[in-house]
């Protein structure tokens, strides 16, 4: 139930702030797909960039997005010293721009009016004042960043104060507080919040926090209890340096303890998908530790949590995954008991009895082969084909009867010549063998080929599995060249976007390879996991139509 005595406004900032990320460069068409997905989900407003800063925006403000609810905000700062509103080009390409709301951020903090402004706090406080009038005077929204708030205050309570009092003279309609270094500390920012709103008990007032203390949600969150009622921050908290406040974690956390935040329950159940599909739409892998949205948010790994979740969810868990449209998962390893593996079995839509044999040797089988270097964290995958062999469950869909892989090293000089070695796998299916060869990169490359030159053969579906990566890792390196090595194999259908990932182990890095890709095709034949086509769903679909859109404009950054 929310909350209606408290409401908070979500300003994104994803498309500037968060676009000052190193590793992310959002064009002009990205910008209006983050747009139409913040406006779906019923963010308030979305800050899209700076008029006239560089060439993206320019062409972003020129076409806007059309959007159902959201209020588009551009970004700017207060107009340069020695100049006017009038006459300051830069100034007036921001307040001039077509956006509803225009949001300037202005120096709070007197050491930096004197050492970046070069100004005098006199003339800092006319630029405040005389722009943000400015701005009004064009019918705009007027939202005043006041930037360094919580370092000037600390430094120089009086000034910043008197900052926030010309930029509401100028007739600002909001004052958002910023922790532009990401320094302060919650019980900071509560105290000073707390000040603030006593010394302005009539203006509405934001939060923007930096996570250089990985503290910006923590900030944020004491902002809106001691009386902010704006929050801003990014998707996924992406930003310059640390990031920004997590604005998908806000919305979980305000969502959960019933605050309006414009975001429905129904919107709320498709957070997992939004914070996904930002990845997507930047390459990233996604973050499993992610509050309310990541793949170990409600992940039960110790056997002892894993039974009491089973008996009650609320003993180990602090909300319902499926309320942010999340789920619930039980990792299996050498910590593990036959809860984990049960649950497991169930997720598998396997009805497994605790007392059953089968179940205490898988459980006996994973320990053990976690002394010889398995782990499952990462590779679910695989432990899903073991419960499916140890309980007699697995469809043996082909076996691997046979293989030879070739390979005719040359030294040109003190130089290696690349090869490109060749592979032979004989399948086995019912009454059937199949001999198919190939040559690839590497032999655990040519091996895949020959093995899906094979498995094509008899299922469709191969032709829509790609390899996602390829991990190795060396478990005992004191054993130099006769070291085990652990290798992790992530798949991925490219028609769903369904990813797994398997592992294998072995003192020769090529049968390891093998075990693990052996597993992963086990596993798409098994286990029939993978989602429906999810073109229906609102944030791949726009994400594939702006696709669509760019092809052989330039590179778009797709894992899926």
């Amino acid at each position: 139930m929310q909350n209606k005595s408290k409401t908070v406004v979500l300003f994104d900032t994803t498309c500037r702030d968060g676009n000052q990320d190193p590793t992310v460069h959002l064009s002009a068409e990205e910008k209006r797909l983050v747009a139409s997905w913040l406006d779906y989900m019923g963010v308030g407003y979305i800050e899209l960039g700076w008029p006239g800063a560089n060439p993206t925006d320019d062409e972003l403000f020129e076409n806007l997005p059309i959007l159902q609810q959201a209020k588009m905000a551009a970004f700017g700062m207060t107009h340069k010293k020695g100049l006017s509103p009038e006459t300051d080009n830069g100034f007036r390409r921001v307040a001039e721009s077509p956006a509803a709301v225009i949001c300037l951020f202005g120096k709070t903090w007197d050491k930096h009016v004197l050492t970046a402004l070069h100004a005098t706090p006199e003339e800092n406080l006319d630029m405040i004042r005389n722009s943000v009038s400015w701005v009004k005077k064009q019918g705009k929204e007027m939202v005043f960043d006041a930037e360094h708030f919580f370092d000037g205050f600390k430094n120089n309570k009086a000034y910043a104060l008197e900052c926030l009092r010309s930029a509401l003279e100028g007739g600002a309609d909001w004052l958002v507080l910023c922790d532009t270094n990401g320094g302060s500390t919650p019980d900071e920012i509560s105290e000073i919040v707390r000040e603030t709103v006593r010394e302005f008990p009539n203006a509405r007032f934001g939060i923007h926090c930096h996570n250089d203390c990985e503290m910006a949600v923590a900030n944020s969150f004491a902002a809106v209890k001691a009386g902010c009622s704006m929050v801003q921050g990014t998707i996924n908290g992406i930003g310059e340096r640390c990031g920004n406040a997590n604005l998908t974690t806000l919305m979980g956390l305000l969502g959960k303890l019933g605050y309006d935040t414009g975001i429905s329950p129904e919107r709320l159940k498709e957070l997992r998908d939004l914070s996904r599909e930002m990845d997507a739409l930047l390459g990233r892998k996604p973050n499993k530790s992610s509050a309310f949205v990541g793949d170990s948010a409600f992940a039960h790994k110790g056997g002892v949590h894993a039974s009491a979740v089973k008996k009650d969810p609320a003993l180990y868990e602090h909300t319902n995954p499926e309320f942010t449209g999340n789920r619930r998962s039980f990792p299996v390893s050498d910590q593990s008991g036959a809860s984990n593996i049960l649950m497991l079995l169930k997720s598998m839509g396997i009805e497994a009895d605790g007392k059953n044999p089968q179940v205490k040797a898988l459980v006996d089988s994973v320990k053990r082969r976690k002394q010889r270097g398995y782990t499952y964290r990462e590779a679910e995958a695989s432990l899903c084909v073991l419960a499916l062999k140890k309980t007699g469950m697995m469809r043996d869909f082909f076996k691997v009867a046979d293989f030879r892989i070739t390979d005719e090293g040359k030294i040109n000089g003190h130089e290696f010549v690349e090869t490109s070695p060749s592979a032979t796998v004989t399948i086995q299916f019912d009454g059937e063998t199949v001999t198919k060869t190939a040559s690839g990169q590497g032999p655990v490359h040519a091996f895949d080929k020959a093995l899906r030159k094979a498995l094509r053969h008899r299922f469709p579906v191969m032709n829509d599995v790609e390899l996602d990566d390829f991990k190795v890792k060396i478990l005992n390196p004191d054993k130099a060249t006769g070291a085990t090595t652990h290798v992790l194999v992530s798949m991925k259908n490219g028609k769903t976007g369904d990813r797994w990932t398997t592992v294998g182990v072995s003192q020769d890095i090529i049968v390891a390879s093998l075990e693990a890709l052996i597993d992963g095709y086990n596993y798409v034949l098994n286990i029939d996991r993978a989602p429906e086509p999810e073109t229906t769903g609102f944030f791949r679909k726009t994400r594939l139509e702006m696709k669509a859109r760019l092809a052989g404009r330039h590179h778009y950054r797709d894992p899926a």
